[in-house]
């Protein structure tokens, strides 16, 4: 066990193998030389801690990659552009391996206390790894701020970290940027090929990205702000044996990728895309008690597979458009970017768990609505207050939504440009919610939405949600209502009962939902995290 004290170009002073108990720590100073650490073995007794020598962040260890906005601008449209003309999406694609700091076979390690700034385009990259807590970390810029990979990898915390993607003074991502520029393609409707001047695919990134990670994962108290995306899990595995019943294995145990993923208690500040976005396949993820502002689409859910998702205690509030200061030309062209939902919905997957959206408060001063389009197989979504500004355009079901049946086209083109009708075949249910859409609950009710008899209607329902620091306390405990028991189907099959009787919404009198938190067994075990200094200035 031995304590490495390393300096500014001076990695050699890192032995070729770390072992339990050893700590590396950074002097003050830049640090623009990628470094890759390999087979690091900690123990959870012992870990292997990286961080800053006196072990406490002060700002003054700092990893860069020494480019420039306008360099990274130039090299990710360049790269962008030629994954286009290979026949694939114009992203910058997987950039994992061009990290400052690579973990690569390593276990039980933390890393704390240092500063990324202007890592292009990776900070901290995963590669098969156990049992990694990456802790009061500060990002800066960057494509991505974490990337995990491979399907050895999982038990990873990420806690009190911050980034901001996109520093400019005037929140230029959110504002004076197109959303195309950023992620667009030539095959999207209005959207052109890659422009090598004019693009920003720098930014076309996330806090925390996954490639086939076995799960195991926890992000919490975190800050992110000004990014194009939040927490983006890809996943092409799932090698659940034929004909075996997933909810008949412990905690659902025979998932081998994105499971049993835990976000909590995170901010979320102009997210440009989206905040949650699991790929692919996913099961047993647990979203709760976030804070958003002004996040253009934070739940992408637009997944082949997936089930057992339990949303719950989570506020949002959208009070502007992005894209308020475009020019005319571009305003002209990609106007329809502007209008933010609640939930990005593909086609009518038929999960095989549920997808629990429960007691969250959603404030919409802007934007088209909740659920504006396609579908979400076996959705509970109960004791929900949902409210929309004066000035909206929006409602549950979109800016139209259920009030028109768009007779004209027909009921099956129709059921492409809204969100679904077909709840018996799908297993979506709604209850217990409240919300002041003037359609909620009656008129969708009339024209084919099968509303819970126990949907509330309410002119008014929060105290500021628009507020500088959103306030969504209900008006009156009257007027909030009194929420309505759920039931919640856990992983392992059984089914048990969340008592009624608390407030719609996200804000309690107590904490009612502890008991949900109860029942969630299958949620990480973090035992192992090792004993770390306090977070300064982080989330």
């Amino acid at each position: 066990m031995v304590s490495i004290v390393v300096a500014p170009r001076a990695y050699g002073a890192i032995p070729p193998r770390l072992f339990a108990g050893d700590t590396i720590g950074f002097r003050s100073g830049t640090y623009d030389v990628p470094l890759v650490i390999q087979g690091a073995a900690g123990t959870p007794a012992r870990p292997i801690v990286i961080g800053p020598d006196g072990g406490t962040r002060s700002g003054a260890t700092v990893f860069t990659s020494g480019l420039s906005l306008d360099e990274a601008r130039s090299w990710a449209n360049a790269l962008a552009d030629r994954r286009q003309r290979a026949g694939y999406y114009p992203s910058v694609g997987q950039v994992g391996d061009f990290a400052m700091l690579t973990l690569r076979n390593c276990r039980h390690v933390a890393i704390h206390g240092l500063d990324f700034t202007d890592c292009w385009p990776t900070a901290i990259y995963l590669d098969d790894c156990q049992h990694v807590v990456i802790h009061d970390v500060r990002f800066r810029g960057g494509t991505i701020a974490i990337g995990a990979n491979g399907i050895d990898t999982h038990d990873i915390v990420v806690q009190h970290c911050d980034w901001q993607q996109d520093t400019s003074d005037g929140h230029d991502m959110w504002n004076r940027i197109p959303w195309a520029r950023i992620h667009g393609a030539s095959d999207n409707e209005k959207d052109a090929a890659v422009d090598l001047t004019g693009d920003w695919r720098c930014f076309d990134g996330d806090f925390f990205r996954a490639w086939n990670v076995s799960g195991n994962v926890i992000i919490r108290r975190n800050r992110v702000s000004d990014a194009f995306n939040a927490i983006h899990v890809f996943n092409s595995h799932d090698r659940l044996a034929p004909g075996v019943a997933p909810d008949g294995l412990a905690f659902n145990g025979g998932r081998q990728s994105s499971a049993n993923v835990l976000i909590e208690e995170n901010d979320f500040v102009r997210i440009r895309d989206n905040v949650f976005e699991p790929e692919g396949h996913a099961w047993n993820w647990v979203i709760r008690r976030n804070r958003l502002r002004n996040c253009f689409r934070p739940f992408s859910f637009e997944l082949d597979r997936a089930g057992w998702f339990y949303v719950y205690g989570n506020t949002a509030a959208f009070t502007h458009r992005p894209s308020t200061h475009l020019s005319p030309e571009d305003l002209a062209r990609f106007e329809p970017r502007m209008n933010p939902t609640l939930f990005k919905l593909g086609g009518a997957q038929r999960n095989e768990g549920p997808i629990h959206v429960l007691n969250n408060s959603w404030f919409m001063g802007v934007g088209k609505g909740v659920f504006a389009s396609g579908a979400l197989g076996r959705l509970i979504h109960a004791n929900n207050a949902i409210a929309f500004g004066p000035k909206a355009k929006a409602g549950l079901f979109g800016p139209d939504g259920a009030v028109s049946t768009r007779s004209s086209i027909g009921e099956a083109a129709a059921e492409a440009t809204r969100f679904t009708r077909r709840w018996s075949e799908l297993g979506i249910r709604m209850f217990g919610d409240v919300g002041n859409d003037p359609s909620f609950p009656d008129v969708y009710g009339r024209v084919g939405y099968p509303l819970g008899a126990d949907c509330v209607h309410a002119p008014s329902l929060f105290a500021a949600p628009d507020a500088a620091v959103p306030d969504f306390a209900g008006v009156s405990p009257a007027l909030m209502g009194t929420a309505v028991e759920v039931p919640v189907a856990l992983p392992d099959g059984r089914t048990v009962t969340l008592a009624g009787g608390h407030h719609r919404g996200a804000v309690q009198s107590g904490d009612p939902l502890a008991a949900l938190d109860r029942l969630l067994g299958f949620l990480p075990d973090d035992s192992w995290l090792p004993r770390l200094p306090e977070p300064c200035g982080a989330a």
